[in-house]
């Protein structure tokens, strides 16, 4: 089996939702005055690679820790979001994609992460696509930019149209090009956090040998 890393490492320089506060990394002891390393983190519960739980905007909905392990683990496919509407339509009619719990979309724009131009202008998957998804009840959908709704976007309609269904939200995926197709176990267990609206994830991928 080749386990596939799908998360960005958390450091303090990294990108960050505009407004949002950077990751603080704090040095609490160290080898030669303590005998011990110890850092200090502080980040916000949508950090870097992470998942939106539905109360994250919904007044009533879920926390994170209403949902069970099982439901941040399944079967996997990544589609091309670069096609148009009408070929991400007719991809979600294949058989992998129909046998799919998590569905992750590659837009390309993961390639900037670590530049400017990643905190601006990232595509976005059309709402009739992810209306598909919410209808099927998937366990999640993931892209690999800052947010499934476009900058500047002050309703966040395309988060609620997924939330509302119960379906987790995964941004700031990292998807390696080895990354297969489907076929592969999805795992994106967030930290086991009280009564949280989201959370920082490692994102990985579980995929049968060639």
């Amino acid at each position: 089996m080749t386990v596939l890393d799908l998360t960005h490492p958390i450091t303090p320089d990294m990108p960050v939702y505009p407004g949002d506060p950077q990751p603080r990394l704090t040095t609490l002891a160290s080898m030669p005055g303590d005998g011990f390393r110890q850092l200090e983190l502080t980040l916000t519960t949508h950090t870097g690679i992470h998942v939106d739980a539905p109360a994250h905007l919904l007044e009533h909905g879920a926390t994170l820790d209403r949902y069970a392990p099982g439901d941040f683990a399944g079967l996997g496919i990544v589609l091309d979001a670069r096609k148009d509407e009408a070929a991400l339509l007719q991809a979600l009619d294949t058989p992998p994609a129909q046998r799919a719990a998590f569905v992750l979309f590659r837009t390309g724009h993961g390639a900037l992460w670590g530049r400017p131009e990643y905190l601006t202008g990232w595509p976005v998957i059309s709402e009739a696509v992810l209306a598909r998804l919410a209808a099927r009840h998937v366990k999640g959908v993931g892209v690999d930019c800052l947010s499934v709704d476009p900058p500047a976007c002050t309703d966040m309609r395309l988060h609620c149209l997924l939330l509302s269904a119960g379906v987790l939200i995964y941004e700031n995926l990292a998807l390696p090009d080895a990354l297969p197709g489907h076929g592969f176990l999805f795992v994106g267990a967030p930290l086991s956090l009280s009564a949280a609206d989201g959370a920082p994830v490692r994102a990985l991928a579980l995929c049968d040998p060639a």
